[in-house]
């Protein structure tokens, strides 16, 4: 520490807390925490151990290398893929038992077969493009899409389905993408389909709107404090520091910086603070001694 110029401090009883403020205020519904993108920069592996044993339910990664380094690192709780996988990565789906998020029957066919030649199940959340156009079958596909599944892939589990807000901030924009996601599931259900988890919400739309929590709420920001949080007690939960590494005294006229886009009106101490290489600090006791 002592040879260290800049550094992140992130205080997991801090993001301990957090996850604790958010499951008492969603209640019985399940909460995923997302840690993809190395947790937002917070240390993938000590913030998944800390989210579960602070009551997460569930792990969000965005890609299948993630959720490996996550089951390789001791975590146990069920991992959610966000990015669609190709065909191909179904074995690796299966072999460190992540969840896959599926938009395509390809991707499903080789879950299926790659579920029978290892006699196991293939688990599934199937996502809908309610709006934000990336990942996703359409509405009106998936009723259809969900009876090919249940009926031609019986090694594969539906477990959940879900949909991603464009921009929950907006309550016009989020109700609509809402109301659409749940004409489709009252359809999925009035064919007679059961699927257990039903999730929507994003950080910001978990804290604005309570009444579309649903069976799931998938939290990222909030967790970490970068959020709106309403009236919740969220903390930040890193903080970026750096050293001073030399001061010295600059006479008026002087020029700072590339392109010398400053010029000093008067005589001006200045500091150089470096913010190259920086190194993450985390305050934690993890329980898992490869970490």
């Amino acid at each position: 520490m002592s040879n260290l110029t800049s550094w992140v401090d992130v205080d997991l009883d801090a993001l301990s807390n957090n996850v604790k403020i958010i499951k008492d205020f969603i209640g019985k519904t399940k909460m995923l925490a997302v840690v993809k993108a190395d947790a937002y920069g917070h240390g993938i592996v000590p913030v998944a151990f800390t989210a579960i044993e602070s009551g997460a339910d569930y792990i969000g990664v965005s890609n299948i290398d993630e959720g490996i380094l996550l089951r390789k690192n001791g975590i146990e709780a069920p991992i959610l893929v966000f990015n669609t996988i190709l065909p191909e990565q179904a074995e690796k789906i299966l072999q460190f038992d992540l969840t896959a998020t599926v938009c395509s029957l390809d991707v499903v066919q080789a879950l299926h077969e790659e579920a029978k030649r290892l006699n196991i199940r293939a688990r599934i959340h199937i996502k809908v493009d309610t709006g934000l156009g990336r990942f996703g079958i359409l509405p009106e596909h998936a009723p259809e899409f969900i009876r090919i599944i249940s009926t031609d892939f019986k090694s594969v589990d539906i477990e959940g389905i879900y949909t991603h807000f464009s921009a929950a901030s907006s309550e016009s924009i989020t109700r609509m993408q809402f109301n659409k996601f749940q004409s489709v599931t009252k359809a999925i259900q009035e064919s007679g389909f059961n699927i257990p988890l039903s999730h929507a919400c994003n950080s910001i739309a978990t804290v604005k709107y309570p009444e579309m929590h649903l069976d799931m709420v998938r939290t990222g920001n909030l967790m970490y404090g970068l959020s709106p949080a309403g009236n919740l007690n969220i903390k930040k939960v890193a903080g970026v520091f750096s050293r001073i590494i030399f001061i010295k005294n600059l006479p008026k006229g002087h020029n700072i910086g590339y392109g010398n886009k400053y010029t000093t009106k008067r005589p001006t101490t200045v500091a150089v603070i470096p913010f190259l290489d920086i190194m993450m600090v985390l305050n934690f006791r993890c329980p898992n001694p490869a970490v």
